[in-house]
């Protein structure tokens, strides 16, 4: 299971901030980290996180 799904949202947000600084230009680690900080309420970093992912992949759907 992910720290995720086990509902450990702050340490999954550790481990996607680490994957970053290790390779800035993850989408899937800017994609999850998005989506940790939208279960977590956190809209605001969720935005730019998914924004990001999307800039370095346009493959990803847009939000509606």
């Amino acid at each position: 299971m992910t720290l995720r799904a086990l509902h450990r949202l702050p340490e999954a947000v550790d481990h996607f901030l680490l994957a970053i600084h290790y390779d800035p230009a993850s989408s899937p680690a800017h994609l999850n980290l998005a989506l940790s900080y939208s279960l977590m309420g956190k809209n605001r970093e969720a935005m730019e996180h998914y924004q990001e992912a999307r800039r370095l992949n346009p493959a990803i759907p847009e939000l509606k």
